[in-house]
């Protein structure tokens, strides 16, 4: 039988985090979702700061994001020392390198990197997603 999944998907700019409820899917298990999971292209995220929303551009659609679909948010502030994956050259955060934040907060930090940059939109970029029921 065919069960509902959520997929979530973890969205980055800078040190700005945010999961979003990207789709919601039909599997047979979680293992299943996750492996349809795995094919997708979740998108992008952006914030437009002449309308002051985030939007979800994916497969060609953009929709808005509304606060029911942005899960959390998290800025990253990492600590001197910082442990690096030598053949990667990729830093290893531990979870004490980030706070959760409101998504208020976020949309402060972006405002003022909106205004510093000159920029009227903002990206961010899906580095990890999930699935759950």
């Amino acid at each position: 039988m065919m069960q509902k999944f959520n997929i979530y998907g973890v969205f980055q700019n800078n040190e700005y985090l945010m999961n979003v409820i990207v789709d919601v899917i039909d599997a047979e298990d979680q293992e299943n979702a996750m492996d349809i999971v795995c094919e997708m292209n979740l998108g992008t995220v952006i914030f437009d700061v002449n309308q002051n929303a985030f939007f979800h551009i994916h497969n060609g659609e953009t929709k808005i994001l509304n606060e029911d679909k942005i899960i959390h948010c998290e800025v990253c502030d990492p600590r001197k020392k910082i442990v690096e994956i030598p053949i990667l050259k990729t830093p290893i955060y531990h979870s004490k390198d980030y706070e959760e934040i409101t998504l208020n907060q976020l949309v402060r930090g972006i405002l003022k990197e909106v205004f510093e940059m000159d920029k009227e939109l903002i990206s961010f970029e899906s580095i990890a997603f999930g699935v759950n029921t």
